[in-house]
């Protein structure tokens, strides 16, 4: 099963600030005035079609017209809420799969809109967002890794007819949502939200022949042994966004972008060491083609004009002839990072490389010398590794005795200050 984010029910509260009418302007994208604050609200510069794609709003069966609207709707659900820590709204932000258009992501959403609309019967805002080219940590995503994500943004209450002193009847935000006030039933329905959008997942990327394995529930609960990535927040992340740097991005950076650099470093250290190995084996194989001939093959003194190939050793290839190095290191020298000597140049036999190289057979085709070439060049980056972390070595084990030498000189301050107290004391 593929990896993916999974839905997210919020709900916004009177007490933390939250305005209904507010929540619904960023959303959708448009200039509400908030008739219980007396404060406009305007998210225009959110345009419609760039970094909104859809902005309906539905409603149940029967509802009055104003209940599309998000001005009169939001406003009304303002108004019925009268303390100060009502719940005036909440908000479940669904993923949309890669790979689905802008309108196939907004029939997907849309189509969840209308399914929690008629189980709760009150209307839905809905805002189908465009995800941003950046992601938490202020890196560039991928084209591929730049999707959809939905807001359906519902009330706190039913919308019903409420029956007024005398007689009339008029459609309003009714009874509060009980199913959501509970922790017993909100949880099986907020189960049932998340299944119904595993199978809309599920069902518009198998009709556009993308991979249909979206499930509802957590890595915990399918026993997948993932640990989540901690979350930044909204102001964090925005932040990072900005390029400014964070304490938190600063964690999460470390904690997880670090060690995942480091392994895909080591792994691409063992897969290179092992092309090289089998580019070595290819070489050889190649070269022990060449000069082992057939059994049955007749002598080159019974066939003129063949040439007779000599090999110094009956079991193996030849030992390669050693030559003089023009300026030998000391054994203990770390191998040189950058340009390398003049003589080395010429000769190229003082470095790690060159020792390697000596160990494998000549060539004898144009294929087998191409082989030779790769793998030479793998064998000088596997000698700048080297050379890199023996300098590091050096380095840290200097930092090591320095830090020795400062805790020794800390430790005889202390002592001296100690026989200063006992004085002074005496």
């Amino acid at each position: 099963m593929s990896l993916h984010a999974r839905p997210h029910l919020e709900t916004h509260r009177r007490s933390s600030g939250h305005s209904a009418v507010a929540g619904v302007a960023y959303r959708l994208g448009l200039p509400l005035f908030d008739r219980r604050s007396g404060i406009w609200h305007d998210y225009r510069k959110r345009k419609i079609g760039e970094e909104i794609v859809r902005a309906p709003t539905v409603a149940p069966e029967g509802a009055p017209e104003w209940a599309t609207d998000p001005n009169e709707l939001w406003n009304r659900c303002e108004a019925a809420e009268k303390r100060r820590d009502s719940r005036v709204s909440r908000d479940y932000r669904i993923p949309i799969p890669f790979g689905l258009t802008g309108q196939q992501a907004g029939d997907m959403s849309e189509e969840m809109a209308r399914f929690i609309s008629r189980q709760l019967h009150t209307a839905v805002s809905l805002g189908l967002h465009r995800d941003s080219h950046i992601d938490a940590l202020g890196a560039e995503k991928p084209a591929e890794k730049i999707g959809f994500h939905a807001h359906l943004y519902f009330p706190t209450r039913r919308l019903e007819e409420i029956v007024g002193e005398g007689g009339t009847s008029e459609w309003g935000p009714g009874a509060k949502l009980v199913l959501l006030s509970n922790k017993n039933t909100s949880s099986a329905f907020v189960e049932q939200l998340n299944e119904r959008w595993a199978e809309l997942a599920n069902k518009y990327t198998a009709a556009v022949g993308l991979t249909a394995d979206y499930d509802h529930r957590s890595h915990a609960r399918l026993d997948l042994d993932i640990t989540p990535q901690p979350t930044l927040g909204p102001a964090v992340t925005a932040m990072e966004r900005r390029g400014f740097f964070t304490r938190r991005g600063d964690a999460v950076r470390g904690d997880i972008l670090v060690p995942s650099l480091v392994y895909e470093a080591a792994h691409a250290v063992d897969l290179a060491d092992q092309r090289a190995q089998a580019a070595d084996d290819v070489v050889r194989e190649a070269v022990a083609r060449v000069l082992s001939p057939p059994e049955a093959a007749p002598s080159s003194e019974d066939q003129p004009g063949v040439a007779t190939v000599g090999v110094a050793t009956v079991a193996g290839l030849a030992e390669p002839e050693r030559v003089p190095d023009p300026d030998p290191l000391p054994p203990d020298a770390p191998l040189p990072l950058g340009p390398r000597p003049a003589a080395w140049e010429r000769s190229d036999m003082g470095s790690f490389t060159s020792r390697f190289m000596q160990m494998v057979p000549p060539t004898a085709t144009a294929e087998e010398e191409e082989v030779r070439s790769r793998l030479e060049k793998v064998v000088r980056a596997i000698e700048r590794v080297l050379s890199g972390l023996v300098l590091l070595a050096r380095k840290l084990r200097g930092l090591g005795e320095d830090w020795d030498r400062r805790m020794a000189a800390k430790l005889d301050m202390d002592y001296q200050l100690d026989g200063a107290r006992q004085t002074r004391g005496a």
